[in-house]
């Protein structure tokens, strides 16, 4: 045992590997430079409503070490989204910079035909959405409930 944490990725090459962290990144790029078809890795639940396409973020963390994989996976559940799509973040209590932009990567991805909300921001996630002003970007929403609720907004 080398004494570094590892990471446990699945599904990447049809087998299970372990990667140390600072070669995580290093390694979904690759993988996603070459072409492999992955399957949803992160705890992601899709629920489609008539008025939007809610994806429950089921993670308690949004960071460097899952944003590829974060942009993969909600690129492969939104492909033929509705609208509006909302994502459910009430079980993140952590975001970095890094998550952030994968944040960001999804809206951009998304427009303009699509936009992308947020729900359920714990305080935390919340206090970063408002230091970098990105809540002026995305509309927020404080539960799931309350974002259905709400009419479209162009």
């Amino acid at each position: 045992e080398s004494g570094h944490d590892v990471s446990f990725v699945q599904g990447a090459f049809g087998g299970k590997s372990y990667i140390r962290p600072r070669l995580l990144g290093k390694y979904l790029r690759f993988a996603h430079r070459v072409g492999v078809k992955r399957e949803i890795a992160m705890n992601l639940r899709p629920e489609a409503t008539p008025k939007a396409l809610v994806i429950h973020v089921e993670e308690d963390r949004i960071d460097a070490m899952v944003s590829i994989q974060f942009k993969e996976d909600i690129h492969t559940l939104t492909e033929n989204a509705s609208e509006r799509v909302i994502l459910d973040m009430a079980q993140v209590t952590f975001l970095d910079s890094s998550g952030l932009g994968a944040i960001v990567a999804v809206m951009r991805r998304l427009a303009p035909e699509r936009r992308l909300e947020l729900a359920g921001l714990t305080p935390a996630v919340a206090k970063v959405f408002r230091l970098t002003r990105m809540d002026t970007m995305v509309r927020l929403h404080d539960t799931v409930e309350t974002a259905i609720a709400l009419p479209s907004v162009a």
